[in-house]
């Protein structure tokens, strides 16, 4: 299970990320958003600060190994 994150991005920093590079009213473009991580932080950024900011995620379709089998 090496190959394998076992947690998502952390939202704080992605929140503190998005905060420190945007303005209120940006759009902020996550091409890796597999679990939806910088929308969560958009929203709850936008919450705190009173923001208008918006998101696009984007996940492409990744082919996966199957390594296991259900019984």
């Amino acid at each position: 299970m090496k190959d394998f994150f076992d947690y998502p991005k952390p939202v704080g920093l992605i929140k503190l990320l998005i905060e420190s590079c945007t303005n209120k009213d940006d759009i902020i473009l996550d091409s890796f958003a597999g679990s939806g991580t910088t929308g969560q932080a958009v929203l709850s950024l936008n919450k705190e600060d009173k923001g208008n900011r918006k998101f696009i995620l984007v996940q492409l379709p990744e082919e996966i190994k199957k390594r296991y089998t259900c019984l």
